[in-house]
C-alpha cells in the first residue's frame, strides 16, 4: 500500500502506566491484583487524525524495553 499524508504515522503517543493484574491477565501467567504494566499507543497522520491504536499488557517481572529516539 502506497504511503500517502493519510495513512503514514508521523507521530506516536505512548501512555505507560503501571495497573493491577485482572482476569483477562490470567494468559501472562499472573495473579489477578499483581502490578501489571499496561502500553496504550496512539498513531497520528499529518492532519492529526488518528490511524493507529493498540493498547498491550505486560508482566513486570518478564519484561525489558528499550526506547530510541531521533531527535
Amino acid at each position: 500500500m502506497a504511503r500517502t499524508n493519510q495513512t503514514k504515522v508521523v507521530r506516536v503517543q505512548r501512555i505507560v502506566e503501571v495497573d493491577e493484574a485482572t482476569n483477562e491477565d490470567v494468559k501472562l501467567e499472573i495473579a489477578m491484583g499483581k502490578p501489571i504494566q499496561s502500553f496504550t499507543t496512539t498513531g497520528f497522520n499529518v492532519f492529526g487524525e488518528v490511524i493507529e491504536f493498540s493498547l498491550a499488557r505486560y508482566r513486570g517481572d518478564r519484561s525489558r524495553f528499550e526506547v530510541s529516539a531521533n531527535i
